[in-house]
């Protein structure tokens, strides 16, 4: 993880973007928990088809 970037991947659609945001700030709050990761700023991407 070189970049320190989480990407999603969902449908473009009102309910999927806002399931994609919530499972981005999910997937961020546990790489912040883990000792190996600590102090690390993570961008988060959301990228939708």
């Amino acid at each position: 993880m070189i970049n320190h970037i989480i990407y999603e991947l969902k449908p473009f659609n009102p309910r999927s973007i806002k399931l994609g945001n919530k499972a981005l700030e999910i997937y961020k709050q546990e790489l912040q928990t883990m000792p190996r990761f600590e102090g690390i700023e993570w961008e988060t991407i959301l990228e939708t088809y």
